[in-house]
């Protein structure tokens, strides 16, 4: 951290350089072990009480999706508890099986894109 930097901007800068560890600690702090209900409540949490991060989480949120991981399955898995059933017990390819884990973080996405502009909402200028 330089020394001209408060801490929210070094940790801002971290995010946006490390995307994929942001998003690991976003799972892990939000979505392990939490139902749906709670992570939106902390999400919410976030928004009222953090919002720089919050916006720093939707952006790092974007970009993942943008350009998932190869192992996205595995990251969701392991550090969000994130276990998707994939609709039957006999062999489903991993691609399709992969594309479940792509539209429920798409779905994430969104979802705390609308939360956040409900606390935040975007400035429109006065030519709008």
């Amino acid at each position: 951290m330089a020394p001209e930097e408060s801490y929210m901007e070094y940790l801002q800068k971290e995010h946006r350089e490390k995307p994929l560890e942001f998003f690991t600690k976003l799972l892990t702090d939000i979505r392990m072990g939490r139902s749906e209900e709670e992570a939106i409540r902390e999400w919410k949490r976030l928004c009222e009480q953090v919002s720089w991060y919050a916006e720093d989480a939707i952006r790092c949120l974007e970009t993942i999706l943008a350009d998932p991981p190869a192992n996205l399955i595995e990251i969701m898995q392991e550090n969000g508890w994130i276990l998707l059933d994939h609709g039957s017990q006999s062999y489903t390819p991993i691609k399709a099986y992969r594309q479940q884990y792509v539209e429920w973080l798409e779905k994430w996405v969104n979802q705390c894109r609308d939360v956040y502009f409900t606390y935040h909402p975007p400035v429109r200028s006065p030519i709008d």
